[in-house]
């Protein structure tokens, strides 16, 4: 059924789209110039397209830029920037919460939220429900790792409650809503008065909620921020006076709190209110006089500690382990009382693992060293007390235990190094307490307190004046432990050592045979130990080298480094050849938008972004992948924008089209778009000699793709200028078909995989597939049209279209003219395997892939990117799956989501991947100019 009175607001939307899409080219072009663009410049510029719109696309794209260049973006100075359009502002940053863990080469600083919580997505913006289950909504209080909490009215109790909800089930994998019912469950058998209690579980109308017991107070990241802040300007409160933030009023006599629609709230158990230090704690970490014992000023960090370690050991008894603890995990009401709460990532005894291979849970900053080293044992109780112990290092320091800006410098710190001394940043902590904090933070679990009662009874001990039981390492342990870190110094000073004595003692012959006989046990000892950390070191590379060769490159450089040998280098030249570049070279003087691989993996096409239309002659360029060699141009006297081989690599169909329309205006009928004969005229050329074959001027094309060849390749299906669909044999470039039918503007036409139908997009929004051999509509599909119109319509197989809109994606069958999978997918299609039984869907602007079962529907895996999403493509036999982003190229194990590979090199932002055809290497380029 054809929607013509919509067709003109289609085409609008269309080419807006379009617009935005070339202003973003070319913003990017003046910043790879050093030109400093801004974004106000270019919103002034376009005054009309959709300035929200615009604005988010130009904002999101600067913060990639800047981070590509070191920078650390902050959500507030754009704020700052663009008071009045707060809204995208705001979304930029929802969107870009995800970090997928790999420790190669980031620059990128690492936020305070664990790895789970980074890779939540938070695109659900809907207006607040009015009611849930038997919860009356109040307001929201905050969005967090694993859901939203509302503040609810409880109507059968009539009590307030915290609510937290994980909402659009259509948008949850199953291990999200897995987890959801983990944390709930988790919580819920745990009674403890330390535990935020949950007092019930439910789901209701496609949400899962749970309630818990509000608590008034702060969490112990606030408190810690505030303190520091304090102590670094030496401002302490007199009695009775309360602090004031920057920009905040306060009320004399009044409890100190935060505002209620502060962003610091947005965390997961509906705190509403905030306390501070007091003045004595912050006279004792500022070094100045304090009036009061140090010990009694420490109390209630010692209490904080006793009280989180019981309620801990209760939930360990039960099966629980909670995997993340951390400050902002730990809650302080204002009766002093404290809170353990967010059990999302919760270890349960006897519940399936929620953590797939290759998972690191947690935040790398609390994290013991079991963790990111992929040690599965050994992940138990004692993770949660060394945890704990880098809480209270950081409640007593007011510093962070590991200070790397990377997720590889932490790694690198929590793995192999110790924390600077508590004595040293701040003297005042006694002895006694340090000792049981370094004994919580010991790297090997076997030397920390075995259980958390264990730690929190000598926390009572201290805090009772009494003897405590952790003791310091001895002098042959802190030895032992320095030699470990420095093998070749202390090797170095034994030698010293055993020629001082020789040249002292000289002639005793039994003392000189003594100590070459302890020189030589001593050697064979380091020996021994660098020996068995290399060996630890580089079996545990060859563990993660299929799930992550980054972090398998990582400890095989370590391994190298302690113990150089064949085993290391072994495993050291096996980790690199998993994480190499194979070439790299630049095929022109511009940047390299598309690419397309030859199907015998022996050449390459690069062609131009469509910003370039109009500016000069730009070829498209033919290039040898593994030298790097540039075989031929295709040179129309333009600049051609896309271009791909036929299937017997023989053929190469390319077009010459300007940013989306540019000169156009953007509501402008269909018939008006393309007039001018230059104006995205798809041009065959003969792959073979490099020679033009013939330009379809009656046809008209933005964007080339493989499958607007035949299989056999000897036709080419193009839209056509009078909206109907043009077939030509490639062999003359003479017309073979016509269909008509469309009302509008054909935008996208293709094959099926046999070659006997096609399917057309245009914009009457209407997708329509053709009998080849007659001519003949065989059925029609109403659509709205996707942000990518050559993936509106893509054939399964056959008899089956994956049709994706604005509204979602569906699955319909053209004998029958209905849909088949039971319910729209919200995401839009990335790509399709090639045997059609795996579709990959994705948000635009999204940074989640769906990767779905097309005959079952299913889900078979969800997969997380680190960035912004530029392309996806299956492996040919479809076990793997390529995700480009800005950032890194990364394959995917389409089974379980898992990593394969990480691969990164460019210097620029990335702007399409390929796999090549034997699937063994990966093809990308980049806005740095590079293949």
């Amino acid at each position: 059924m054809t929607h013509a009175g919509n067709t003109v607001d289609a085409e609008a939307s269309y080419h807006k789209l379009q617009r935005i899409d070339s202003v973003c080219d070319e913003f990017e072009r003046a910043w790879n110039e050093r030109s400093s663009p801004s974004i106000d410049v270019f919103l002034e510029a376009y005054p009309e397209l959709p300035r929200p719109q615009l604005l988010f696309e130009l904002i999101s794209l600067e913060r990639s830029l800047r981070h590509r260049a070191g920078e650390s973006p902050e959500m507030d100075e754009y704020v700052r920037r663009f008071p009045h359009d707060k809204a995208p502002v705001e979304l930029v940053w929802c969107q870009a919460t995800e970090l997928s863990f790999a420790v190669a080469d980031l620059a990128l600083p690492v936020p305070e939220i664990s790895l789970a919580e980074q890779k939540t997505q938070r695109s659900d913006q809907r207006e607040l429900p009015a009611k849930i289950g038997e919860f009356r909504i109040l307001r929201e209080l905050g969005r967090g790792g694993m859901g939203i909490v509302y503040e609810a009215l409880q109507e059968s109790l009539n009590r307030n409650v915290a609510l937290k909800v994980l909402p659009l089930l259509g948008r949850c994998d199953q291990r999200q809503i897995q987890r959801f019912q983990n944390e709930a469950s988790a919580a819920a058998q745990l009674h403890h008065e330390n535990i935020v209690p949950v007092y019930s579980v439910g789901f209701d109308d496609g949400v899962h909620y749970y309630a818990m017991q509000m608590i008034d107070g702060y969490d112990l990241s606030h408190y810690i921020s505030h303190a520091r802040s304090l102590v670094e300007s030496k401002s302490v409160r007199p009695s009775g006076e309360t602090p004031q933030l920057a920009g905040e009023a306060t009320v004399v006599g009044q409890p100190d709190r935060i505002p209620e629609d502060d962003p610091i709230l947005a965390w997961h158990s509906g705190i509403t209110g905030v306390s501070y230090p007091s003045a004595e704690f912050v006279e004792m970490m500022s070094g100045k006089k304090c009036s009061m014992m140090v010990n009694d000023v420490l109390l209630p960090v010692v209490q904080i500690g006793i009280k989180a370690a019981e309620a801990l050991h209760h939930a360990h008894l039960l099966g629980v382990v909670h995997r993340d603890i951390k400050p902002s995990n730990l809650l302080m009401d204002h009766e002093g009382k404290v809170w353990v709460t967010d059990f999302g990532l919760a270890q349960v005894q006897g519940v399936g693992a929620l953590t797939m291979t290759g998972d690191v849970v947690g935040t790398l900053r609390y994290m013991s060293p079991e963790q990111p080293l992929g040690q599965r044992v050994l992940v138990d109780q004692r993770t949660d007390i060394y945890s704990l112990g880098v809480t209270l290092y950081e409640l007593l320091t007011l510093k962070k235990a590991f200070d790397g800006q990377t997720p590889k410098e932490i790694i690198r710190q929590v793995c192999f190094d110790e924390p600077t001394s508590i004595h040293r940043l701040n003297p005042r902590v006694p002895d006694d307490l340090e000792t049981i904090v370094l004994k919580a933070m010991s790297r090997n679990p076997d030397d920390r307190y075995q259980t958390a009662q264990e730690l929190a009874d000598d926390l009572k001990r201290f805090s009772q004046d009494e003897p405590i039981l952790a003791r310091r390492p001895t002098l042959m342990q802190r030895s032992r432990r320095w030699i470990r870190r420095h093998l070749v110094l202390a090797s170095s000073a034994a030698v010293a050592v055993v020629v001082l004595c020789l040249t002292s003692i000289g002639a005793s012959g039994v003392i000189w045979n003594s100590l070459i006989a302890e020189t030589q046990q001593r050697r064979r000892a380091e020996s021994l130990l660098e020996k068995s950390e290399g060996l630890r070191l580089s079996v545990n590379s060859s563990l993660e080298r299929d799930r992550n060769p980054g972090l398998a490159l990582a400890l095989a450089i370590r391994s190298a480094e302690v113990s150089p040998g064949m085993d290391a280098n072994a495993a050291l030249l096996t980790a690199m050849r998993s994480n190499h570049e194979l070439k790299t070279f630049s095929p022109g003087t511009e940047i390299a938008d598309q690419v397309s691989i030859s199907p015998d993996g022996q050449r390459v096409v690069t062609t131009v972004s469509r910003a370039y239309f109009g500016g000069g002659n730009y070829p498209a360029i033919e290039s040898d992948p593994m030298t790097g060699q540039t075989l031929r141009t295709y040179d129309d006297g333009t600049a051609i924008t896309s271009a791909a081989y036929s299937p017997d690599g023989k053929l190469l169909l390319a077009t010459s089209s300007p940013s989306r329309n540019l000169a156009g205006n953007d509501a402008a009928p269909a018939s008006s778009v393309h007039t001018n004969a230059t104006d995205a005229v798809p041009t065959v050329w003969n792959a073979t000699t490099g020679a033009k074959i013939i330009s379809l001027n009656d046809a008209s094309l933005d964007v080339v793709v493989g499958t607007m060849f035949s299989p056999d390749s000897q036709r080419v299906a193009l839209p056509g200028r009078d909206n109907s669909i043009r077939v030509y044999k490639t062999a003359d470039g003479q017309l073979d078909k016509r269909m008509i039918g469309h009302t509008a503007q054909v935008i996208a036409v293709t094959f099926s995989p046999d070659g006997k139908r096609l399917v057309s997009t245009a914009l009457d929004q209407t997708v329509r597939v053709w009998d080849l051999e007659s001519s003949a509509e065989l059925e029609q599909f109403p659509v709205e049209i996707a942000p990518r119109p050559e993936q509106t319509a893509v054939f399964a197989d056959p008899d089956r279209l994956v049709i994706s809109t604005n509204e979602g994606t569906k699955i319909v069958s053209v004998s029958s003219g209905k849909q088949v999978n039971p319910q729209h997918w919200p995401e839009s299609v990335s790509a399709v395997s090639r045997d059609g039984r795996q579709v990959a869907l994705h948000l635009p602007f999204g940074t989640h892939v769906a990767i779905r079962d097309t005959l079952s529907f299913r889900l078979n895996a969800g997969i997380d990117a680190d960035d912004s999403i530029v392309s996806v493509e299956f492996s040919s036999d479809g076990r793997r799956i390529l995700v480009t982003t800005v950032s890194h190229a990364t394959v995917y194990s389409c089974e379980d989501g898992g990593i394969v590979a990480q691969l990164q090199g460019h210097t620029g932002s990335l702007r399409a991947g390929r796999f090549t055809p034997n699937d063994e290497n990966l093809i990308t380029t980049a806005a740095d100019r590079t293949v």
